[in-house]
């Protein structure tokens, strides 16, 4: 497995998260939701 500088991981994570949200002005009611889904993703990739 190659080594992931960690720098280009946050960009990533980033780039994809603001292609999901599509505006500069995200509401609440809709950041939560999409972080719930990310924080279930990370505990998927976790345990696997």
């Amino acid at each position: 497995m190659k080594a992931v500088r960690t720098n280009n991981v946050v960009e990533d994570w980033h780039q994809r998260f603001n292609s999901h949200t599509a505006t500069a002005s995200l509401q609440l009611y809709v950041l939560v939701p999409l972080l719930h889904h990310e924080a279930c993703v990370v505990h998927l990739h976790m345990r696997l």
